[in-house]
């Protein structure tokens, strides 16, 4: 728990809450109009070391979820742990979350036009989007060594 005070006028704002143990896999948006209280729900890493992640209990639709995977010789291999980081075109902070033991991951409540940031060390970096709005998605998303040409550059 965590009491912040700002000034700032009248607007919507994205709250992300970091840390390096956790992830906040639900963007946060809300209303200023006056001194305002939000919940922003984090999970534990540890809690996607297992198939079949759980989802965070305050999550909002649509959703985005999908399994991230390489392809090798011998076909379609999930790739675990890898981060994903929803973001705004300006790379403004949304979401965070990482794939589970079985490649798949859950993000949620994702303004229209976002970009979805994916790493993991020995892999080439790659940016999804834009995705996000009224509609939820599912999404496959292959990764590439570093060792091999990027197809997604």
């Amino acid at each position: 728990m965590g009491l912040f005070e700002a000034n700032v006028p009248e607007s919507y704002i994205f709250l992300l809450a970091d840390s390096d143990n956790f992830v906040q896999p639900c963007a946060v948006r809300s209303r200023v109009t006056q001194d305002l209280e939000v919940r922003i729900e984090m999970l534990p890493k540890s809690a996607l070391n297992v198939l079949n992640a759980p989802r965070p209990q305050l999550s909002v639709e649509p959703s985005i979820t999908g399994r991230i995977f390489e392809t090798r010789s011998d076909g379609r291999r999930n790739v675990a742990g890898a981060s994903l980081r929803a973001q705004d075109a300006l790379e403004t902070g949304l979401a965070t979350t990482r794939s589970d033991l079985g490649g798949a991951f859950y993000l949620c409540n994702l303004p229209e036009d976002s970009y979805i940031d994916i790493r993991k060390v020995g892999f080439n970096p790659i940016l999804v989007g834009p995705i996000g709005g009224a509609e939820a998605a599912v999404f496959e998303i292959e990764l590439v060594r570093e060792s091999e040409p990027c197809r997604h550059c």
